[in-house]
């Protein structure tokens, strides 16, 4: 394969100190376009060959002592870590062989990363499983989706040894491969008796990332390489910094998205708690441009004034994970904080964002830019309240419950009362309380206006078929004076 030379920046121009009688014009060289990346493991090669010295991820060795990987280094650190687990793996030797998933269950650290990539690039697809659901919820989804081959964490070895291997005896466990059996770079590159397709491979099952399961069991979502690879196009091109777990759409898509932009990324370390002063103290250190965060992050930095002008000094803070309440919300605006919503879901990729105009401060409601307009459709579901659907043909999506190929998200929206194509998330179709006259409210905004409250741990709302709402309080450990 030709070699291929990454674009480099134009050197200063100095002004001459004679001008020649005569002008040579010479056409520069044009480098031929990168190659499209037909899968994950190729997006991280091809840009090894383009920028192999560049730093691209950041990861703590301790704390928040961070160090800087190149995508060279993650390239070798992908084949070496492929090559340790083919030998205890049934890998695929060509496309034409049918594909096997490989789950992983674990805290979101290098080591994670890193096997993520090689069960990628051994040509498995990769069955992310939270580490938030239950015994039940892992045996569901190892089942639905014929999975028998599962890395996990040292730390779950419990979980998974025990109750679940004993519902799935044939499960096949293995560890996360350590750094130490990965950073060690062999000169053969070659995955032993491997020869795939990529052509073939861009439209196989890259990823299966379950749903929450608030409402039952989780159910598998299954996503290409080429979707994924399309919805990672999709980026900002900035620099950041992410306290998003890689299990969830959003944490996966916010890194990969700065390996196919050549932006760094930073992760939090997946072995120390999420605090104000841990964040405070890496954000001292460097400057991001955008910062993915749990909106539980938000909260802890908006409770100091460096944490607010540090999220300021920031050209995007975006959240994920979960709602941002509106009281947490519009305090940061009125701090001058760049704070986007984002919408999407593993189903269709991402979709919305509040990005808006200078002075526009309804940063919690969703705008529908030109591309994505002629594949929503809102349908009405009572009150004020509209269901989103996304229509064939939208690039990203990767399922359909409809007969006309669309896929109804269930997920209700409210419009803005003056701006057009602007939307705020009401929360779930079946999370809607119906009562006894009819009317429909979605518990989701009341819970975390009141959760938002220092004295207040959780909250719940109850009341369906009933004449009224209640809600039930759960004090915090502020509010215990005895």
């Amino acid at each position: 394969m030709a070699q291929i030379t990454a674009p480099t920046e134009p050197q200063s121009l100095t002004k001459p100190s004679a001008i020649p009688s005569t002008i040579e014009i010479l056409t520069p060289p044009v480098s031929p376009p990168p190659p499209a990346p037909r899968t994950i493991s190729e997006l991280i090669s091809v840009r090894a060959q383009l920028a192999r010295d560049q730093p691209i991820l950041g990861y703590p060795t301790q704390g928040v002592e961070y160090v800087e990987y190149t995508y060279g280094q993650i390239d070798n650190f992908a084949t070496s870590a492929a090559r340790h687990l083919a030998a205890q793996l049934p890998v695929r030797s060509s496309s034409t062989a049918d594909g096997a998933v490989v789950a992983i269950l674990g805290p979101s650290s290098l080591d994670y990363f890193v096997t993520v990539l090689a069960l990628s690039r051994l040509g498995f697809t990769v069955l992310f499983l939270s580490t938030r659901i239950s015994e039940a919820a892992y045996v569901s989804l190892l089942k639905s989706t014929q999975c028998t081959n599962i890395c996990i964490d040292p730390s779950f070895e419990k979980t998974i040894g025990g109750g679940v291997k004993a519902r799935v005896p044939d499960l096949n466990i293995l560890h996360v491969p350590s750094k130490s059996q990965y950073e060690t770079v062999n000169d053969d590159t070659t995955i032993p008796g491997q020869q795939l397709d990529l052509a073939q491979e861009t439209s196989k099952v890259s990823w299966i990332i379950h749903s929450s399961g608030s409402t039952g069991l989780p159910k598998p979502i299954y996503q290409t390489h080429a979707a994924a690879l399309r919805n990672y196009e999709n980026n900002m091109g900035l620099e950041g910094f992410i306290t998003l777990p890689l299990f969830h759409a959003h944490g996966l898509s916010s890194v990969l998205r700065g390996f196919t932009s050549y932006k760094r990324i930073f992760m939090y370390s997946a072995s120390i708690p999420l605090t104000s002063q841990n964040l405070l103290d890496i954000f001292r250190q460097y400057k991001f441009e955008i910062l993915y965060g749990v909106p539980y992050a938000l909260k802890l930095l908006s409770e100091s004034d460096e944490g607010l002008q540090m999220l300021a000094s920031m050209k995007v803070v975006m959240f994920g994970g979960s709602a941002c309440p509106d009281g947490l919300g519009n305090l940061l605006v009125d701090h001058n904080v760049n704070l986007i919503s984002h919408y999407g879901t593993t189903e269709t990729g991402q979709l919305m964002t509040s990005f808006r105009p200078a002075g526009d401060k309804a940063w919690n409601y969703l705008r529908i830019d030109a591309k994505l307009a002629p594949f929503v459709r809102f349908e009405p579901q009572g009150g004020n309240l509209f269901e989103l659907v996304i229509l064939d043909g939208w690039p990203s999506k990767v399922a359909t419950n409809r007969d006309d190929g669309a896929y109804a998200t269930k997920d209700l929206f409210e419009p803005h009362p003056s701006i057009v194509a602007a939307w705020k998330y009401g929360g779930r179709l079946d999370d809607t309380i119906v009562l006894m006259n009819g009317e429909k409210a979605i518990p989701i905004p009341m819970e975390m206006a009141v959760r938002h409250n220092a004295l207040v741990k959780d909250t719940a709302v109850f009341g369906a078929g009933k004449a009224t709402l209640g809600m039930m309080i759960i004090a915090s450990d502020a509010a215990c004076v005895w």
